[in-house]
């Protein structure tokens, strides 16, 4: 998988960003010890955030991480000396992994102008410099041979090396015969091509990679000036084709990010986009993911090692304790059961029996009998074993008291077993902890991977505060929810080619559609009308038909006629109408596309555009209980991915919002198939 950005990504993505210039940078934040993240305010395009990753990345993003909770040093630099500054310019050095970007500052009425420098190259760097070109502050202070980033240092840019834009014939042979590599990596390294399309000129040259630099005939540095200028064409006449190229026999994993196609890759399959910004956003988005996911595989196997570490310890110290109260306890049975044998080892005395050893400190002795090494609590009877024998009631109450330490002792291993149990038990919930939490993380980059843009919408649109749906054919259809939405949707959203759609039933809603002046479909206008329908009373008096008119929007007024008056959320329609007869039937769905909706309108139309969708009509399921339902099947379906997309938008009270009013059933629910 592609690890970085080309001199070619640079030149294109530079080249597509210039309309940054103007926009204001609000705020600075560094998510990373190479990764910064630029907040910017764009007069049309409203709030930005920029990626700038040393030695990595720069573009723009959808997916922003979370703000750090406490700024670093570097970020409350920026945010010092360039925040609320504007970008004046966007600019790559000579064709070099460089970007620079120009920043107007006013600090006590003077105007500056500071550069910040995003370094690509390996090692990269990000630099703050004032207007001599001195270093301000760099993400990191490094010294290379040729130069240092160092605070109060002039910047100086890495060697120049000759640009594949503009370099001619004799320079490209001068180039290649001074060269001790390889064909490849000559063009690769010396003419800051990169790998990829360093293979790619030999591929199109028909010279093997592998051949030495330095042995190229005239003839073939010939071949390789023509293929590298019709190369870059693209980047020049600005026709970029961007796109992101999947692996070959790797399912869905991305290969490599391009901003124009290339012949190394033409049996690959490609993702388009419609700017090479959203396709580095796209690309090293899922990056990043790939990369998390192999930390957290790396962090579950360690920890998930350690506790099984931990586990097997103490399952060994649990074997042994168990051995140790069963021996415990077999001792103490085998004193009565060889009674006997006991009592005539005690009878006879220390001096008259073998295999006895004593311990005068313990005041025990220890002897062997059938097998069993039993150990005897002499106490105040010691001396007498050693001189002679024991009475039988003194031996009785030897044996008795030997036996009741083994089950003491057995009762003391019972309890440090016990104690391993719990610990063993505790133990095995924490992995299974670690890996339920492990899992949730896995499946929210999983989630990022699966769907790198499709992600909960984040600020509502103007139509989200009223009922909405699109049609078939792509119109927006709007909707009131009450007599004071009605008003609003019409004095403010109101335009003159829209068409108004209503019913003759008292609180049926006003239903715009949004024609934006281009003719409506048939299917269009039935489904709006349908719309219109499905919202008035009509439906939770059980009708299972309703007849709806649609008039122009200049047709619409809230002047009576003299004498009359109209209340709140009512209008005049003056002229011709065109009526519908349309079923009361609605679908509620799903939409998982560029973004997560959850829409409701004609079945026709919500089929269309939604993954998900439960069909309703008019029946007795009371509107609480049939949003439960729904949710309950809406996540039944879904997959756990899906399932975090839509946790928030197909819970009941969120779908209990888009129901018509009344009761209802539900007909069925469908899933739409995935294409591919």
């Amino acid at each position: 998988m592609k690890q970085g950005m080309s001199s070619a990504d640079v030149a294109a993505v530079v080249s597509e960003l210039q309309w940054l210039k103007g926009a204001r940078i609000e705020k600075a934040y560094q998510h990373s010890p190479t990764e910064i993240r630029l907040r910017l305010h764009h007069k049309e395009k409203g709030s930005l955030d920029l990626i700038i990753e040393a030695g990595r990345r720069f573009h723009l993003t959808k997916y922003p991480k979370p703000s750090p909770k406490f700024p670093s040093n570097f970020a409350m630099f920026l945010r010092k000396h360039i925040g609320g500054g504007r970008i004046s310019a966007i600019r790559q050095h000579d064709f070099d992994r460089i970007i620079l970007i120009d920043v107007e500052t006013w600090a006590e009425g003077e105007r500056k102008t500071l550069t910040l420098v995003a370094e690509l190259l390996p090692k990269g760097n990000i630099v703050l410099l004032d207007e001599d070109r001195c270093i301000l502050l760099p993400l990191k202070t490094v010294e290379f041979s040729a130069r240092a980033l160092k605070r109060g240092k002039r910047y100086e840019f890495p060697p120049p090396r000759p640009s594949p834009l503009g370099i001619d014939e004799a320079t490209l042979k001068e180039v290649l015969k001074a060269s001790k590599k390889d064909v490849v990596r000559a063009l690769a390294t010396q003419l800051n091509l990169g790998g990829i399309f360093a293979e790619e000129v030999c591929l199109r040259a028909g010279i093997e990679k592998n051949t030495n630099a330095a042995s190229l005939s005239d003839e073939q540095v010939k071949t390789l000036h023509a293929v590298i200028v019709q190369l870059f064409s693209p980047l020049l006449r600005n026709e970029l084709k961007p796109h992101v190229v999947l692996a070959a026999m790797k399912g869905e994993k991305y290969e490599a990010v391009l901003p124009f196609e290339l012949r190394v890759y033409e049996n690959n399959r490609k993702i388009p986009f419609e700017s090479f910004n959203e396709a580095l956003d796209e690309f090293f988005t899922v990056a990043t993911v790939e990369t998390v996911r192999g930390e957290l595989e790396g962090l579950k196997s360690e920890k998930l090692e350690k506790y099984q570490r931990i586990l097997g310890e103490q399952e060994r110290a649990l074997k042994e304790l168990e051995a140790g109260e069963a021996a415990c306890i077999e001792k103490a049975e085998a004193l009565y059961t060889h009674y006997a044998d006991v009592e005539a080892v005690l009878a006879a005395g220390a001096s008259a029996t073998a295999n006895v050893k004593t311990d005068r400190k313990a005041r025990r002795a220890e002897i062997t009998l059938n097998g069993f090494a039993l150990e005897l609590e002499l106490g105040e009877f010691f001396d007498t074993f050693l001189k002679g024998g024991l009475t039988p009631p003194q031996v009785h109450k030897v044996v008795q008291r030997s036996a009741q330490r083994y089950y003491e002792e057995a009762k003391t291993l019972r309890r440090k077993k016990e104690g391993v149990k719990k610990a063993i038990l505790e133990v095995r919930a924490k992995m299974e902890r670690l890996e339920e939490e492990l899992e949730q993380e896995l499946l929210k980059t999983k989630a990022a991977e699966l769907y790198p843009q499709r992600r909960v919408k984040r600020r509502e649109r103007w139509f989200e505060r009223y009922r909405w749906f699109r049609t078939s054919d792509g119109f927006l259809c709007v909707g009131g929810r009450d007599a004071t939405t009605n008003e609003e949707l019409v004095k403010r959203h109101m335009e003159n080619d829209d068409l108004f759609f209503h019913t003759e039933t008292p609180g049926a809603p006003v239903v715009l559609l949004k024609t934006e002046g281009r003719p409506v479909p048939e299917r269009s206008l039935h489904e709006a009308a349908q719309f219109a329908a499905a919202y008035s009373s009509l439906w939770k008096h059980g009708f299972a038909e309703a007849d709806c008119y649609s008039v122009a929007a200049t047709q619409v007024s809230k002047t009576p006629e003299s004498g009359e008056y109209i209340k709140k959320g009512s209008f005049i329609v003056r002229g011709r109408r065109r009526y519908f007869k349309v079923p009361l039937r609605l679908a509620v769905g799903i939409e998982i596309n560029e973004e997560t909706w959850l829409v409701a309108g004609p079945p026709q139309a919500v089929k269309r555009h939604a993954k998900y969708l439960v069909e309703i009509v008019p029946g007795d399921c009371e509107k609480a209980e049939l949003a439960k339902k729904i949710s309950e099947i809406f996540m039944e379906k879904a997959s756990a991915v899906e399932k975090r997309l839509m946790r928030k938008i197909a819970a009941p009270g969120e779908i209990a919002k888009v129901l018509p009013p009344g009761d209802s059933r539900i007909m069925f629910a469908e899933t739409k198939e995935e294409e591919g």
